[in-house]
């Protein structure tokens, strides 16, 4: 798995069994803390799925993939 520094153009995302969570209150996270802690939330509310945290790779405005972070 790859280190990665957290900066403060790094934006985060939530998967649940493979599926991105989006939602007006849930969308990128600006760090990485913020990430962990709403991953932690949902993982108490759904203790059966699978949560992953991944960095987005964004080029321009858009995003071009997404990058394992733990």
């Amino acid at each position: 798995m790859k280190q990665h520094n957290d900066n403060q153009n790094d934006f985060y995302a939530i998967f649940a069994d493979g599926e991105l969570i989006v939602s007006k209150e849930l969308g990128f996270l600006h760090t990485l803390d913020f990430a962990e802690n709403a991953a932690e939330l949902l993982r108490a509310v759904n203790p059966n799925k699978f949560i992953l945290i991944q960095r987005a790779i964004i080029a321009g405005d858009t995003v071009t993939g997404y990058e394992n972070v733990m």
